[in-house]
């Protein structure tokens, strides 16, 4: 099983995600990493994390997707 790995990038700063996650696929990675930003969106971290994007690579560093953390704006 692949593991992938999730880490927060902004203008060149990035914050590793140094452990990864095992899973099925590249489709079950994006499945959590769009999880993991609607989760951000309902807490106060997307306050935090707004201009954040989630990206996410596998254990060989293959691209598998780039996710914008956008505050939510009423």
């Amino acid at each position: 099983m692949p593991r992938y790995f999730f880490d927060l990038v902004r203008n060149g700063e990035i914050i590793r995600d140094s452990s990864g996650v095992d899973l099925a696929n590249d489709d079950a990675a994006r499945r959590i990493a769009r999880e993991a930003i609607d989760d951000f969106r309902l807490e106060d971290a997307a306050l935090a994390l707004d201009g954040w994007r989630l990206v996410v690579t596998d254990e060989t560093g293959r691209f598998v997707a780039d996710i914008a953390v956008l505050k939510m704006y009423s």
